[in-house]
């Protein structure tokens, strides 16, 4: 029988072995490289053993070196990173040679590449024990794409601005777009894109594009938000026949109103500030639009629906013709509100000094003879209003009072 014992390997414990002949054993280093025992024991059928100890020299196992890298783009760092092994010892010297006439002696360096194409890169690697290694790789260097976009110098504040990506790319396809407007805002992965801007001033705006190589450019410019304004308007007199009349109600800051123009739905314009216009007779729904101009060329639109009503026709009748005071008398709303329309309010006035806004159909009771005129007015909803009198209950109150019933 045969056991040969060896000092622990680069892992494990101590090492045994019950063959004749062992191999593929690995020896712990020494601070240097030097001797190693190791002892063999043998023993005979008789249970007799002999023990023999030699020594062999044992050189320290070389590292193993090995590296990776970000993506390789042209004018951008790179980073290389060491990956190299070692079963004992220190890894203490690194000699980078990037291929294009640039070294380095730092574990993890960044370079950049001033052109593309492709470039041997060699790490060579040293321990304290003087053991050494090198590796090579090949790495390729991608052009980056050209960051680009279009842009007016100024624009209007509150006004949509639109900002048009015309980056290019040699190598690679751009999928990946970031903007900065330079108000704490921005947006990702849109070539195209339409901001607007609340404040006066002027604004950087950053677009930054990244190729699907992981290559990356960026590119700034400025704009100016000039004074803006807000169109608006309302409108009176929006009855069939009748001439409407418009009123601006444009505001603007920071700067004047230079222009307007009105586009009233039937073909028909007009440039004046506040303008009155008759529409043909008859209902129908008009788009109004309205065109403001401010002094620094800043414009901004409205457009609104009117509509121009049928006007309607009051009318309205009572249960009796003569009344006494304190008799109970009934009025009964006999308006025609015209095709198509509605009455949205009427108003009662009874003559004595009393009126009535909600009722239909209301009724009244009088407590002073005399002479009295009772007028009903009524409104469609384009504001139309018109009125309806008559008079009644004149004499006969007035007999009724003076000579009872």
């Amino acid at each position: 029988m045969i056991k040969a014992s060896f000092p622990q390997g680069c892992s494990g414990p101590a090492l045994y072995s019950y063959d004749q002949n062992p191999n593929n054993i690995n020896f712990p280093p020494s601070a240097n490289e030097s001797y190693q025992y190791f002892e063999l024991t043998e023993k005979n059928n008789a249970g007799n053993t002999t023990n023999f100890i030699d020594s062999v020299y044992i050189h320290t196992p070389p590292p193993v070196a090995a590296f990776s890298s970000s993506s390789a783009c042209k004018d951008a760092p790179t980073q290389f990173s060491d990956s190299s092994t070692i079963c004992y010892g220190t890894i203490n010297t690194w000699n980078w040679d990037f291929g294009d006439g640039n070294n380095s002696t730092l574990a993890n360096p960044l370079h950049t590449y001033t052109t593309s194409g492709n470039f041997p890169v060699t790490l060579t690697v040293h321990t304290l024990s003087g053991d050494s290694a090198t590796i090579q790789n090949m790495i390729l260097v991608n052009d980056r794409p050209l960051a680009g976009f279009s842009v007016l110098d100024s624009a209007c504040v509150g006004a949509d601005v639109i900002f048009i990506d015309s980056s290019t790319s040699n190598a690679g396809i751009i999928n990946q777009w970031a903007w900065n407007f330079g108000d704490n805002s921005g947006i990702g992965n849109t070539d195209t894109i339409a901001h607007s801007y609340a404040t006066l001033g002027t604004y950087s705006i950053q677009l930054t594009v990244i190729s699907d190589l992981g290559c990356a450019d960026s590119i700034t410019k400025n704009i100016k938000i000039l004074p803006g304004l807000i169109s608006e308007f309302q409108v009176f007199n929006t009855c069939a026949g009748e001439v409407a009349q418009f009123n601006n109600l444009t505001t603007t800051t920071g700067t004047s109103l230079l222009s307007t123009l009105w586009n009233f739905g039937d073909s028909n314009n007009s440039t004046t500030l506040s303008p009155s216009h008759a529409y043909p007779s008859g209902a129908a729904i008009y788009t109004v639009e309205l065109i403001s101009t401010a002094q620094n060329g800043c414009a901004d639109t409205i457009t609104r629906n009117i509509r121009i009503a049928n006007q309607p026709l009051p009318w309205f009748t009572t249960d009796i013709d003569t009344a006494c005071t304190f008799s109970t008398i009934q009025f009964t709303d006999s308006s025609f509100a015209g095709i198509g329309d509605t009455i949205s309010k009427r108003i009662w006035d009874f003559g004595d000094g009393i009126k009535d806004s909600t009722s239909l159909n209301p009724i009244h009771i009088y407590s002073t003879a005399g002479l009295y005129t009772i007028t009903l007015t009524i409104q469609s909803p384009g504001r139309l209003r018109f009125e309806y009198s008559a008079i009644r209950f004149c004499n006969r109150i007035s007999y009724c009072k003076l000579y009872g019933d």
